[in-house]
C-alpha cells in the first residue's frame, strides 16, 4: 500500500478489523481463518484482492507469473518451515503472512519482507527457500495480490462513527456466533482446565500425520491466539491513526495492554506443557488473571469507542 501511495497509512486498512474469528467449542475456543476479515477490511478501503490457495490448480505457477509480472504478492506460509521465524520455527504449524516482490529471473531470488517486529526481515532470498513453508504441509497456505487499489474517497471513511461503533461491538458485544474479544477472553479463561490438560501434548513426539487430534487442537489454539494478538496490535495502531477524539490514546493503550496480556497468556499456556506438573496450578492462576485483565481492557476500550449492549460477565 505504501509503495502504491507514499502517503498511505497501512494501519487504516490492516487495523480496520478486530474480529476474533473464534467460536465456542467443548474444549475451548476454536479459531477460523483470519484472511476473510482482512479482505473485508481491505474492501472497505476500496482495495480488491485476488486470493488463491496454493493447492488450487495452477496456483503455484500463478504465483511465479505474478512475481514475473512485477507484482508485490503476499504469501501466507507455515511458520514451522520458515527459516527466519525463530519464535515458532520447528515447533508450531501456524499461518503467517510475508510480502515478496522484485523477482529476479537470473538467480530466482525475491525480496522478502516480514514486518512483524519480533521476526522482522527484509532480505533477498531464493524463492525456492519458501517452498517448504508453502508446500510441505496443508494448513491453508495461499497467496494474495491487490488487483485494484482504492481511492482517497474510500479511505475518507476511516474512523467514522459507524465504523467505530461496529468495532466496539466486535470488541465487547455478545450474542453472535463469532465471539467478541471480551467473550473470547472469558471463554478461554473458563476452559483452562481443558486447555491445561491438552498443552502437554506439545511436549510429546508428533504422531503420524493426520492421526493426532489433540496435538492438532492445541497447535490450532496457539496459532489462533498468536493471530489475535497481532489483530489487537494493528487495531491499536488504527485507533491512533483515525480521528477518534480525545479518548483515542486511552483506547489504544487499553487495546495494547490487552494484546500483551493475551500474548503472555498464550506463552504461559505454551510453556506449561513443558513444565513440571506441580507448577500447573500456579501457571493456571496466572493465565486466568491475565485473561480477566484482557476482558477488562477490551470492555473498557469498547466503552470508550462507542455505545454497545452490556458485555458478558
Amino acid at each position: 500500500m505504501v509503495e502504491h501511495d507514499s502517503g498511505a497509512e497501512p494501519e487504516l486498512t490492516l487495523g480496520n478489523t478486530v474480529a476474533t474469528r473464534a467460536h465456542k467449542a467443548e474444549r475451548g475456543p476454536v479459531f477460523g481463518d483470519l484472511v476473510p476479515a482482512l479482505l473485508t477490511s481491505m474492501a472497505a478501503r476500496g482495495h480488491r484482492v485476488e486470493r488463491r490457495r496454493i493447492t488450487d490448480d495452477g496456483a503455484r505457477q500463478g504465483l511465479i507469473d505474478a512475481l514475473r509480472g512485477g507484482a508485490a504478492v503476499v504469501v501466507v506460509v507455515d511458520t514451522f518451515y520458515l527459516d527466519h521465524y525463530w519464535v515458532d520455527r520447528g515447533r508450531v504449524h501456524a499461518l503467517h503472512a510475508l510480502t515478496v516482490r522484485d523477482f529476479r529471473p537470473s538467480d530466482g531470488t525475491v525480496r522478502l519482507v516480514d514486518a512483524v517486529d519480533l521476526v522482522f526481515a527484509d532480505d533477498r532470498v531464493p524463492l525456492s527457500r519458501l517452498e517448504p513453508a508453502l508446500l510441505t504441509s496443508d494448513i491453508g497456505q495461499s497467496w494474495l495480490r491487490i488487483t485494484e487499489w482504492g481511492t482517497d474517497e474510500a479511505a475518507a471513511d476511516a474512523g467514522s462513527a459507524e465504523e467505530l461503533t461496529a468495532h466496539a461491538d466486535v470488541l465487547a458485544g455478545q450474542g453472535t456466533d463469532e465471539l467478541s474479544g471480551v467473550e473470547l477472553a472469558l471463554w478461554t479463561r473458563d476452559s483452562l482446565d481443558e486447555l491445561f490438560a491438552l498443552t502437554p501434548r506439545l511436549a510429546k513426539p508428533e504422531a503420524r500425520s493426520g492421526t493426532d487430534d489433540e496435538r492438532r487442537l492445541v497447535t490450532r489454539l496457539m496459532r489462533g491466539m498468536w493471530n489475535y494478538h497481532h489483530t489487537l496490535r494493528w487495531f491499536a495502531r488504527y485507533l491512533r491513526a483515525v480521528p477518534a477524539g480525545s479518548t483515542a490514546s486511552r483506547t489504544a493503550a487499553a487495546v495494547e495492554r490487552a494484546s500483551q496480556d493475551w500474548l503472555a497468556a498464550r506463552s504461559i499456556l505454551l510453556h506449561s506443557g513443558l513444565a513440571n506438573p506441580a507448577r500447573t496450578a500456579r501457571y493456571r492462576d496466572e493465565v486466568a488473571r491475565r485473561l480477566d485483565r484482557v476482558a477488562g481492557d477490551l470492555r473498557a476500550a469498547g466503552d470508550l469507542i462507542g455505545v454497545h449492549p452490556e458485555g458478558p460477565e
